[in-house]
């Protein structure tokens, strides 16, 4: 049975579609088809979830395990998660408890079209995959000492260029495994392999290693000075005048012109 409305008409109680019992005051039990024949539909109550979908396939979910941590979802019919948002402000893409604002599983980031800017922090990966900033103030760490490490290490590394596998591009860097065997807390491990190098960390190591150079450097300097202090005194004790010896046997001054000492040679026998 169908029923025709030509001009405005008011309920005051509830009106339902589809049912003989509406238990609001728009009760739709059954599909609803909107433009290009797009058919929107309940699918049904799963576990307090409320879904809604599309051609035979929900779209998105609200999950309500508890009181007050709804969540909202899009997902296929297999039950794939795609977008995950909580009541609690926690995103998951392809996460379905996100313990952080923003979780991404299952894949990479891509980001194009970045703005660039005239100055900035750099962020950075734990081993936990999640991305922040560097501190480096002593309220966050204890057991602080000297970077103990030997210069020759340092010296060891080995800088190459390569070309990138995936897509081609010539680059340059360290190979993460001969990192790893030369100073194993500059390399990153990933199921227990060498991954990846923590090229901001380079710089402290070589710090070290320029504090070395410079102190061998001031050792130089310093023997440099004494080796010039010895030489002035050799000149300053050096006789003002030559000695002249003449053929005849005698040694006079350049200053005189009459010999003071005779020399007497003596064949060696």
């Amino acid at each position: 049975m169908s029923t025709t409305i030509f001009s405005s008409a008011t309920f005051s109680g509830n009106v339902g579609i589809g049912t003989t019992n509406p238990g609001a005051k728009l009760d739709v039990q059954g599909d609803i088809i909107l433009g290009e024949r797009k058919k929107i539909y309940p699918i049904g109550s799963v576990s307090n979830d409320w879904q809604v979908g599309l051609d035979n396939d929900y779209n998105f979910i609200v999950r309500g395990y508890v009181y007050g941590t709804r969540a909202f979802q899009v997902q296929n019919q297999n039950g794939d998660v795609g977008l995950h948002a909580q009541y609690d402000g926690k995103v998951g893409i392809g996460a379905t408890a996100p313990t952080t604002k923003f979780v991404v599983t299952g894949g990479s980031i891509t980001v194009t079209d970045m703005p660039s800017f005239a100055g900035g922090t750099a962020l950075y990966a734990n081993g936990s995959n999640q991305i922040g900033f560097t501190t480096s103030s002593r309220r966050y760490k204890d057991n602080i000492k000297d970077l103990e490490t030997k210069p020759a290490d340092v010296l060891k590394l080995r800088p190459v260029e390569f070309r990138w596998k995936e897509t081609g591009e010539q680059d340059t860097g360290l190979i993460a495994e001969e990192t790893a065997d030369v100073i194993k807390d500059l390399a990153i491990f990933r199921n227990g392999r060498p991954d990846a190098v923590k090229y901001e960390k380079i710089g402290v190591y070589l710090l070290v290693l320029a504090k070395e150079q410079q102190n061998e450097i001031d050792s130089l300097k310093l023997a440099i000075a004494k080796l010039e202090q010895k030489i002035d005194l050799l000149k300053k004790s050096e006789p003002k005048s030559t000695l002249i010896i003449s053929t005849t046997g005698y040694i006079w001054g350049e200053d005189t012109t009459q010999p003071h000492i005779p020399l007497k040679i003596e064949k060696a026998k």
